[in-house]
Parts: C-alpha cells; sequence; structure tokens
C-alpha cells in the first residue's frame, strides 16, 4: 500500500471529522438538483425519486437502461406535468421544506481537526514505524473516544425578520456529558473572505428561547442586525467548547444559510378555481426584485391527513403586485382517491441571484451579453421570507377532476422517439 493511498484513504476520515463539520448545515441547498424529462429544473429535492411510487420505481428499475425501459420510465412519470407532482410523506424534504436533520459528529481530536493535521499525523507516525494498517486503526479509534455533538435548527434558512435558534448537546456513548462554553462567534459567507461577524448569543439559563435552565442543551439565536451583504449566504456558528475531562479546548460548528434581504413577500390571501380539471389556488405576491423566481407549494388532504400534491411555478417576475397560480393536477386527485376539503401550506420561494437582469433569459438577442456577462462573488440564492400561511378550500367531489393524463406536443414527441427507439431495439 502506498503512502499516498494511505493518506487518500484517511481523507474520508478526515472529511468526516473536518469537512463534515466545516460544511455540516450546508448552504441552504435540500439535496441534489434533479431534472426532469421537462428540461432542467432549479428545484433542489431529495428522496422523491422522481415523485413515483417505490413500487412503480422498482419496476422500472427492474427493467434496466434498456430503450423499453426508457420508454416505460417515461410514460409513467409523464401522466402528471413537471409543476405538479404526487406528494407522499415520505418525501421529507418536500413536506418539511424549512427543516435538515442533524447528526451527531465527533468533536474533532486534539491533533487531528483537520484534514492538514490528519495528514501530518499520518506523515509522523508512518516517519516512526508504524504500518498503514495500525495507523487507519489508530486513527479510527481516536475519533470512536471523542464525545460527540449535535446541533438542531429551527429552521436550516433565516430569513428577513427571522430569528434562528439552534441548540447543541454534547453526549459520550449515547449519555449527555456537561461541558462549558467559552465563545461563540460568527463567520460570514466565504464570498466575505469568512470574515468574524461578532459574538452569537448563548445561554443555558432558561432564558428565552432556551427552555430549561441546566439541562446540558446550550441555545444560541441569532437575528440579522441589517440587510448588509456580509450577512448573506452561508454563516457559521463556531464555538469553544470544555468538555468534563478534556484537557483541550474543542471548536464545534455549524452552519446555516441567511437571506437577510427579500426579494419578494407572499401575502396571506387565496382565492381557488377549478381550471380544465385541476384545481388551481391563487395567491398574491409582492415582488421587489424583478427575478427568476421558484415558488412551491404543498396540497393536504383534510379528510385523510395526507400530502397529495407538490406544485411549483417557476418564471420571471416583474416589480409590484403578482398573482401566482398553483396548479394542483386533476388526475391525481383521482389515482389518490382524494376528495373533500384540501388545504395548502408550506408556500415558499426563492430567486436565483443572476448578474444579469432575468428578463434577458430566454431572449435569442441576449445569449451574447449573457455569456460575456462576467460572474458575481456572491450566494446564488435569495429566499422570500418564512411564513406559516395556509388555505383550506371548500369540499370537493371526485368527479370535479378530470381522470385524463397531462398531454403537450413536448410529451407526444417524446414518446414517440423513444417507442421508435425501443422498436429498433428489438428488430
Amino acid at each position: 500500500m502506498k503512502r499516498s493511498y494511505i493518506i487518500g484513504g484517511l481523507v474520508a476520515i478526515a472529511v468526516i471529522v473536518t469537512l463534515v463539520l466545516l460544511y455540516s448545515g450546508g448552504s441552504g441547498k435540500r439535496g441534489r438538483l434533479d431534472s426532469s424529462p421537462f428540461g432542467d429544473s432549479p428545484i433542489f429535492r431529495r428522496g422523491s425519486e422522481g415523485f413515483l411510487s417505490p413500487r412503480e420505481l422498482e419496476k422500472m428499475l427492474a427493467k434496466g437502461s434498456s430503450p423499453k425501459g426508457e420508454l416505460e420510465m417515461y410514460r409513467t412519470y409523464s401522466q402528471y406535468p413537471h409543476d405538479s407532482r404526487p406528494l407522499t410523506a415520505s418525501m421529507k424534504d418536500l413536506t418539511n421544506p424549512w427543516f435538515v436533520e442533524q447528526v451527531p459528529l465527533p468533536i474533532p481530536a486534539p491533533g487531528a481537526a483537520n484534514e492538514q493535521e490528519i495528514k501530518e499525523l499520518v506523515e509522523k507516525m508512518q516517519a516512526s514505524g508504524k504500518s498503514n494498517e495500525d495507523i487507519e486503526k489508530e486513527i479510527a479509534k481516536m475519533i470512536e473516544n471523542q464525545p460527540a455533538f449535535q446541533f438542531v435548527l429551527n429552521r436550516h434558512t433565516v430569513t428577513e425578520g427571522d430569528t434562528l435558534v439552534a441548540t447543541l448537546k454534547i453526549t459520550k456513548n449515547g449519555s449527555p456529558i456537561p461541558y462549558t462554553i467559552s465563545s461563540a462567534e460568527l463567520e460570514s459567507d466565504p464570498s466575505q473572505g469568512l470574515k468574524g461577524l461578532g459574538s452569537i448569543s448563548f445561554n443555558d439559563n432558561g432564558v428565552a428561547p432556551d427552555e430549561k435552565a441546566g439541562d446540558g442543551i446550550t441555545t444560541f439565536s441569532w437575528k440579522a442586525p441589517s440587510a448588509d451583504k456580509k450577512y448573506w449566504g452561508t454563516l457559521t456558528i463556531k464555538a469553544k467548547v470544555n468538555v468534563r475531562g478534556a484537557k483541550d479546548v474543542a471548536v464545534v460548528q455549524q452552519s446555516f444559510y441567511s437571506s437577510p434581504s427579500a426579494p419578494a413577500v407572499f401575502q396571506n390571501s387565496f382565492s381557488e378555481r377549478l381550471q380544465d380539471g385541476s384545481l388551481v389556488i391563487d395567491i398574491p405576491i409582492e415582488v421587489r426584485r424583478e427575478c427568476r423566481y421558484s415558488l412551491q407549494a404543498n396540497l393536504y388532504s383534510i379528510d385523510e391527513n395526507e400530502p397529495t400534491h407538490w406544485a411549483v411555478v417557476q418564471k420571471v417576475l416583474d416589480p409590484g403586485r403578482q398573482i401566482v397560480s398553483f396548479t394542483f393536477f386533476g388526475k391525481i386527485f383521482h389515482d389518490g382517491g382524494y376528495s373533500g376539503k384540501f388545504q395548502i401550506r408550506d408556500i415558499r420561494g426563492t430567486c436565483e441571484n443572476m448578474p444579469y437582469p432575468a428578463k434577458w433569459l430566454g431572449d435569442p438577442s441576449k445569449a451574447n451579453q449573457i455569456a460575456n456577462t462576467p460572474a458575481v462573488n456572491e450566494p446564488p440564492i435569495i429566499y422570500i421570507p418564512f411564513n406559516d400561511y395556509a388555505y383550506t378550500t371548500r369540499s370537493y367531489n371526485l368527479d370535479e377532476f378530470s381522470n385524463q393524463e397531462y398531454t403537450s406536443a413536448e410529451k407526444t414527441k417524446r414518446l414517440a422517439e423513444l417507442e421508435e427507439a425501443a422498436k429498433a431495439s428489438r428488430e
């Protein structure tokens, strides 16, 4: 085993103890960037597997990636439009869109707190004559014996007027262990040069938002002082902790996304209508900044107490009062057997931070200008402020919704291409 190989293998451990620590909490992106058969989509989602049921997905995977399998996959997917899809409780990133799960992570061990320190430690151990296998075991044991810390955030992104609430507990072998915090600071987004933003308040004294004094769970809270760009992007809490029994002070950290300036604001006003056999719910939005927006909402069955639809609107909006229309496709009601009253909730949205006017998109005359516009060193996303708006519809009979599959010229063309490819593969 070569020296470069053992260092490369130990980078995985370094990722666990350092890189994951550095970037846990992320930048607010909720998973991989999916694309649909209808083209690239800026919607981040995870766990949905194209919004097919597990049984449908299993059947498709069993067919493999043959032309016939691709045809069946597309035919099943395209029963519904790309902007109005079935939603199930298992799609956690969509049904709980502001939450991000955090897991316990090892507190950085002295001398192995980052990738560079681990590389230096490996080199020192190799120089002393230790085998690569012994080095791996020793470092793994070092990490295993470290206490674990866990941050829990009220939301993955702090929007205009919002307050971040984060709790911290430290455990060893699953049991809480006492610790003290000597300081806690906030660090800016990399685009701002990772600058210090001052201290972040914390306490375990039962002072709100801390829930219980002396329970070993420290509560941090922070609200952006202004809309200044230095408070925008991936910010990081860095807390110096003294864990009982440890000789050295350790730094634990947690990242979150901050979006202190609102590009638009939803209004708490709703109207409903039927259009071509689908349910449409209109919501006014006050747009402050011209932008390409990605706006999302979930629909729930009141009678069944379960999610039914996920809908998205992707379009450029001009400043001023606009109406956003979320369409909940009719066939999904039939396929799920849903009738009665419904409730729209989890209304959220983002704006893409572009270095050129959003209205240039799709304009062939602007192609060269878009290509030659210098990129800006800024975070890519601006969030519409968090809200807890919800609206319950009137009661609907199932036969008021259409049971027809989605149709479009693009779908017809794509199906013809796939059918031709499947036919050719059998000849």
